[in-house]
């Protein structure tokens, strides 16, 4: 038999995404832009930091253009001399990571359900290096359970086979859990077809026409547990 929450229902268990959801990508990327200027602005003919951070933002994707990303970025600036892919790639890889912005509320939210007494962990598409750099850099890692990193898994999110394996590494059952995420398909829907339960965390991605609405949304991180409490 299952114990109630401290919440009231019977969740046990909060899963999270990373990138738009505990971490602000947005911000990250502001972060981000005076190391790029600094490695590669004087190549550039006009400094326009503007116009800089509108590319970036715009070649990232809100981290769902990763093959295209560095080509993107040197075809939307104006150089004297243009670096090569590789070398904005690797810039990238390198130090974006260390840029990371904690969303607003990300570790009040994280302590609060610590203290509830829920099973907590964050479940990412992406590389192993990146995204555990990004975690340990805010501190993330101290907060939760368990880590789950497609790389580490051999798949991605929304296969079903990824939330499994996150609920392994916690010893929960989905109808136990909550599944929290910015992405209307890798998250929502990839969530709900594993059995958990799916919050949308809204303000990163339209929701597809074609796409059942979501049951249950935020507008920002920090109404999660106060959401909980009805489920």
């Amino acid at each position: 038999m299952r114990r109630p929450s401290l919440f009231g229902g019977m969740i046990l268990s909060v899963i999270f995404d990373l990138d738009c959801t505990l971490v602000d990508r947005r911000l990250s990327i502001d972060v981000y832009l005076d190391h790029f200027l600094r490695r590669f602005g004087e190549n550039l003919l006009a400094l326009d930091k503007q116009r800089v951070r509108e590319v970036l933002g715009r070649a990232d994707g809100n981290g769902y253009a990763a093959e295209t990303r560095a080509a993107d970025i040197i075809a939307g600036l104006d150089w004297s001399k243009a670096p090569t892919v590789m070398a904005v790639d690797k810039h990238w890889l390198t130090t974006f990571p260390d840029c990371s912005v904690a969303m607003e509320g990300a570790h009040d939210v994280l302590d609060e359900l610590r203290e509830a007494d829920m099973a907590l962990g964050i479940l990412t598409n992406g590389s192993i290096v990146a995204q555990e750099a990004k975690i340990a850099h805010l501190g993330l890692d101290e907060r939760v359970d368990a880590v789950i990193v497609s790389e580490a898994v051999g798949c991605k999110k929304p296969d079903p086979r990824i939330f499994a394996a996150a609920l392994e590494s916690l010893d929960v059952d989905p109808a136990d859990t909550v599944y929290v995420g910015d992405h209307p398909v890798n998250d929502v829907q990839g969530a709900t077809d594993a059995g958990l339960t799916a919050i949308w965390l809204r303000g990163w991605h339209d929701w597809p026409a074609d796409q059942f609405p979501a049951e249950h949304c935020v507008d920002a991180l920090v109404e999660v547990p106060r959401l909980l409490e009805s489920l």
